[in-house]
């Protein structure tokens, strides 16, 4: 089935030097993985967005990068399992993960080799190994706004999302905003 995604490419607003010289970290990091990258200063990112306020330092782009509508793409990859002879098991509580497979909630066990582990902070209490991925719950608010199209041209995060969104201060501020038909 057809996944609604759209390729907006990210911004990640630079509001200092100091955001600049991350970023810059960041667009290495990026390129050695073989993902573009690339730094737009302040000129350039008025130009790519010119509703953005006047005094930001530049941006961190990534132009490859897309946005999904979730619910579709969670279809799309339960077909994909199917096609390839897996098995989807839509409704059930997941009690645990192990070596073997999973459990359900209801004692059933379902045997797996592969698992895709999508369950946010829940993952930690589902497999004890991703606490190691130091995912923690957190607050936030949405906001949701009147279709805009052409509003905004990319996916704008403030640079410093992944810090306070994944860092070990107890609140949060970020700013993440995607551009939506």
């Amino acid at each position: 089935s057809a996944v609604e995604r759209r390729p907006v490419g990210t911004l990640w607003l630079a509001e200092d030097d100091a955001q600049q010289r991350a970023a810059q970290r960041r667009i290495a990091r990026l390129r050695e993985a073989d993902w573009e990258a690339d730094w737009l200063d302040a000129h350039a990112l008025r130009s790519a967005e010119p509703r953005l306020a006047h005094d930001l330092a530049g941006a961190l782009r990534v132009p490859r990068d897309e946005i999904a509508y979730g619910p579709g793409l969670a279809l799309a990859l339960a077909a994909d399992v199917r096609r390839g002879g897996g098995e989807v098991h839509e409704g059930c509580a997941v009690a645990s993960l192990g070596p073997e497979g999973l459990r359900l909630a209801d004692g059933r066990r379902v045997p797996a080799r592969h698992v895709l582990l999508a369950a946010g902070v829940d993952s930690v209490a589902l497999w004890p190994g991703a606490a190691r991925l130091g995912l923690r719950p957190r607050h936030g608010q949405l906001v949701i706004t009147d279709r805009q199209p052409g509003w905004i041209r990319h996916a704008l995060v403030e640079s410093g999302y992944v810090d306070s969104a994944h860092g070990h201060a107890a609140e949060s501020v970020a700013f993440n905003a995607q551009p939506r038909p």
